[in-house]
């Protein structure tokens, strides 16, 4: 049986990773020589054991979260995957000739996603396990080992197909390798910043472990805290920015992949880039209410300079975040059905809704609509209709014009979909550029915050 505490995640296999640690590249060739005495003719040998590092570095992360790996074992999946976006190891034989090997050899167990092993597990996809033989093969390895390399490509661009989201082709034109090289700059400033957590207090660390352990390269266990229970630095990986469009490439086209957009929100306040060993403290910046001032700016031309949520709720403040979250699942929805479903489940986590917006029953939920559509009788029409992709395309052209600004500038900056984050020192450089740049694609000046 697997080794250690009860298994409670399931990360995916992560064919981008790499490591230059002596320890891999040993436990690699040890795994690997072992390979070859069974398989005497094998085919692209270089790629079934360059897939074999990989899938061993993925199984020191899942084993350092306490996760499964999920990884695809779907023919079609592969078959089907465009060129441009493929890994050299990503064809179903190398994989399922590797993992069958470890499953056969003990080094791993191996789940059929058609068949739980547990109430608790229940991974859609085929997921492994080490055992005890492996295991003992990885057991001191540390996460300072593990690395992340810049993905074959940064554009993609995606389609939904039976309710799930595949990469297509595309063609090359002007625009798209303009797209490529804005990442390819922003990337390389990327590559050369260090990044880490500091001064975190011990109980967010302890509810946001598992989060800080997928990007960290430090192990959480060793971290020191000073007489506040404050750490001190944490130091994460470098992570590199895509950017993902949906139907077509005038739709969403927002970055992608950066550590501060998915490590969990309550730890981006204490990112800090970390320069000649010391750690600067960082500021984020957004957009206020950006998409309903763009429904205003961009598609109605028209000026527009109130708080658009406070506006609906007669200035009580208390239910601002709820019309605000009704007002952009509209946005983002097809059909005014969606809309409330998707309202329903996202605020019923909530147990403080009821005292102040009453229960979220049908009647209820049409009434807050009807209070939106009233105050905001000129955009009313675009709600539920899904515009929300063509408005996310609109504020990623406003976020490339300022990531090109900070690359001019040799500058590391994060992005947060509609939000940034820079060292406190460059705070004034990002709200004019924020500003400069939402006026070149809008004509208006954003709303104030």
């Amino acid at each position: 049986m697997p080794v250690g505490n009860k298994i409670k995640e399931t990360i995916a296999l992560n064919l981008w990773m790499k490591s230059s640690d002596s320890n891999i590249k040993g436990i690699t060739n040890q795994l690997w020589n072992n390979y070859l005495e069974k398989n005497k003719n094998i085919r692209n040998k270089s790629a079934h054991k360059k897939f074999l590092e990989i899938l061993l570095i993925n199984i020191i992360q899942s084993k350092i979260i306490n996760a499964k790996l999920s990884i695809s074992l779907d023919k079609n999946q592969y078959a089907k995957t465009p060129k441009r976006y493929k890994h050299e190891c990503q064809r179903y034989s190398i994989v399922n000739n590797i993992i069958s090997f470890l499953a056969k050899e003990a080094y791993i167990i191996k789940y059929k996603a058609s068949k739980p092993i547990t109430h608790e597990f229940k991974a859609r996809r085929p997921a492994i396990l080490p055992l005890e033989k492996l295991n003992k093969l990885i057991e001191n390895i540390k996460p300072e080992i593990i690395e992340n390399e810049i993905p074959k490509e940064t554009i993609i661009l995606r389609k939904k197909v039976k309710n799930q989201q595949v990469e297509i082709d595309y063609n090359d034109d002007s625009t798209i390798k303009s797209y490529r090289m804005v990442l390819d700059n922003v990337n390389n400033i990327r590559s050369k910043t260090e990044l880490c957590l500091y001064n975190v207090p011990k109980n967010i660390i302890e509810q946001c472990a598992d989060s800080i352990k997928i990007f960290s390269s430090d192990d959480l266990n060793e971290v020191i805290f000073d007489k506040n229970g404050k750490s001190g630095i944490i130091r994460l990986r470098k992570t590199y920015l895509r950017r993902i469009f949906n139907k077509d490439f005038m739709h969403n086209g927002r970055f992608n992949g950066g550590v501060e957009s998915l490590i969990k929100k309550e730890l981006r306040r204490y990112i800090c880039v970390l320069e000649d060993g010391k750690p600067n403290k960082t500021i984020e910046i957004d957009f206020k209410a950006m998409h309903i001032a763009l429904l205003y700016h961009y598609k109605l031309k028209k000026d527009y300079r109130d708080d658009p949520y406070l506006k609906v709720c007669s200035s009580d403040k208390r239910k601002r975040k709820y019309y605000k979250s009704l007002m952009l699942i509209s946005i983002n929805s097809e059909n005014e059905k969606k809309a409330i479903k998707a309202f329903r489940k996202k605020i019923g986590i909530d147990g403080k809704y009821k005292h102040v917006i009453g229960r979220l029953t049908n009647q209820n939920i049409k009434k807050m609509l009807s209070e939106i559509k009233l105050n905001h009788s000129e955009v009313k029409d675009y709600l539920n209709t899904g515009i929300g992709l063509e408005l996310m395309f609109v504020d990623s052209k406003i976020a490339e014009r300022i990531l090109k600004e900070f690359s001019k500038r040799n500058i590391w900056i994060g992005v947060v979909h509609d939000s940034f984050i820079v060292k406190k020192s460059e705070r004034p450089i990002l709200k004019d550029i924020m500003n400069k740049s939402y006026n070149a694609e809008t004509g208006f000046n954003p709303l104030k915050n």
